[in-house]
């Protein structure tokens, strides 16, 4: 069951999203919280957002570019 029935990914690309962000995190938090610019926040924050409601900013733009899906 989907949390967000909003987008169109498949659970591979959720858990792919969700697990970058998460080692991410995990990342930023053993560099420590002074030593890691404010951009490196952004896929942490932005990569569940993504796997729990299925809109993929990056992907969008990508396709509006003429990728393929």
């Amino acid at each position: 069951m989907k949390l967000f029935n909003l987008g169109s990914l498949s659970s591979s690309a959720r858990m792919t999203f969700l697990s970058i962000g998460t080692v991410v995190f995990i990342a930023n938090c053993l560099a420590g919280f002074g030593n890691v610019s404010w951009l490196h926040w952004a896929p942490p924050i932005i990569l569940p957002l993504a796997a729990l409601t299925g809109l993929c900013p990056f992907k969008i733009i990508w396709e509006s570019l003429g990728f393929k899906k």
